[in-house]
């Protein structure tokens, strides 16, 4: 629980959040969020997550990667992504030719395959 808790008060986008190892974040995933039904939970972390997977030069795990964006491209193609943490998003993924910048979700699938991660978010 401290956990989610700190998920929603730190701020991703800082510099400093990446010295927390990946592995702490990858067993956080794999005990607690995977396991889990709460929805809720789910789009925390993915709001959490994934600014740190953009910003890092570290690798993570497939499966929290996969978990990030497509829960972040489910919430965006929904219109339920959260309109204050999709403006700092917005800010760190790839911008798109003028006339489809408008499109969130190719913007985060840009993202995906410019950090080179192979995910098939339309499925």
């Amino acid at each position: 629980i401290i956990t989610e808790i700190a998920c929603e008060i730190i701020d991703p986008y800082l510099h400093d959040r990446m010295d927390i190892p990946v592995s702490y974040w990858a067993d956080y995933f794999k005990n607690t969020v995977d396991i889990s039904n709460d929805i809720n939970l789910a789009s925390n972390f993915a709001y959490f997550i994934l600014p740190l997977i953009i910003l890092s030069d570290k690798k993570y795990p497939d499966n929290l990667v996969s978990f990030a964006f497509r829960t972040s491209y489910n919430l965006l193609s929904s219109d339920n992504f959260d309109y204050d943490k999709w403006i700092k998003l917005s800010e760190i993924i790839p911008k798109l030719v003028w006339s489809n910048n408008w499109n969130k979700c190719k913007r985060l699938k840009k993202s995906a395959k410019s950090l080179g991660y192979k995910l098939n978010l339309d499925a």
